[in-house]
């Protein structure tokens, strides 16, 4: 598969790319705005629905005044004019806002929307699990009828490895989270997998919140494998996008003695779609894995 980057692209360059069978996809990227990807051929149209599941988040995930510069590019046939503004020192302030909001010490990590945050954290989690823990099942406990784009992220996750797999976690009805999490983590110990937790407080879709204490003892639970020997202790991925000034992940926090990790949709209840950007933060327990998922954005960056 051949992928051919354009700093621009022009008439002349998209004939050319017809005239060429063996070039894929042709990406022109457009500095601090975005990029266009352009799929060549019948033979790539089945890739389309994949990345437009991606590039649809994405693609939406452009603030009002980047949006205006793109507009008025288009408008009058002239180069983009970027707004100016000081990016370092936002950037550091808003890493700065994050350690404050979820009083957390850890080094928060942003990215272009909630979506590629999931990736991003999936990714690095995957990667830290397969380096330590070489071939045992992964296992990714999500609710099956409610958080949309996370169950869809997950399954196409699980979709690419065969040592992954979406586990469902029963939270509506008659179904209590907390008790949902007990059993499935039991049964998951048995096997000798890795357990990975993919959640929200509060929880859909009755939009409530879960006994704390109760979740903090289930998720601290020292569980053995059918061997006998200690199983592999779950990390806690909470999406905390409708209640992110609460302090889950902090010094004596309720999540403070588990390995946790926060994340949150800015383009959501945050801002009110005046920024896009996602991001997630560790507690002190998951230092390394926050590592993992920070390389995975380098490299994705590359």
């Amino acid at each position: 598969m051949t992928v051919v980057p354009f700093l621009s692209l022009n008439k002349k360059k998209s004939v050319a790319l017809r005239s060429y069978k063996n070039i894929d996809f042709c990406l022109h990227t457009y500095i601090n705005l975005g990029s266009v990807l352009l799929v060549n051929g019948a033979k790539n149209k089945h890739y389309v629905s994949d990345i437009q599941h991606v590039r649809r988040r994405e693609t939406i995930a452009m603030t009002p005044v980047n949006s205006l510069a793109a507009l008025k590019s288009l408008l009058t046939a002239t180069s983009i004019v970027h707004p100016e503004m000081n990016y370092e020192a936002n950037k550091i302030s808003v890493l700065n806002s994050i350690k404050k909001i979820n009083g957390t010490t850890t080094k928060p990590l942003v990215g272009s929307s909630g979506l590629s945050i999931q990736y991003a954290i999936m990714m690095g989690l995957i990667h830290d699990a397969l380096e330590k823990h070489p071939g045992k099942a992964i296992k990714i406990i999500v609710p099956p009828n409610c958080y949309g784009g996370t169950n869809d992220q997950a399954r196409r996750v699980a979709a690419c490895l065969n040592l992954v797999e979406v586990v469902d976690l029963p939270v509506d009805g008659d179904n209590d989270m907390v008790q949902s999490i007990d059993t499935i983590l039991s049964k998951i110990a048995k096997e000798d997998s890795v357990p990975y937790i993919i959640a929200e407080i509060p929880t859909n879709p009755r939009v409530e919140v879960p006994d704390l204490i109760k979740l903090q003892e289930v998720l601290s639970k020292e569980r053995t494998t059918a061997g006998g020997v200690s199983a592999i202790d779950p990390v806690f991925i909470l999406d905390q996008t409708f209640c992110p000034n609460v302090h889950f992940l902090g010094e004596n926090a309720i999540l403070s003695s588990v390995r946790a990790i926060s994340y949150a949709s800015g383009s959501k209840f945050p801002s009110g779609g005046l920024c896009t950007a996602g991001y997630c933060v560790g507690n002190i327990k998951t230092e390394n894995l926050m590592e993992k998922i920070e390389s995975t954005f380098k490299t994705l960056r590359q």
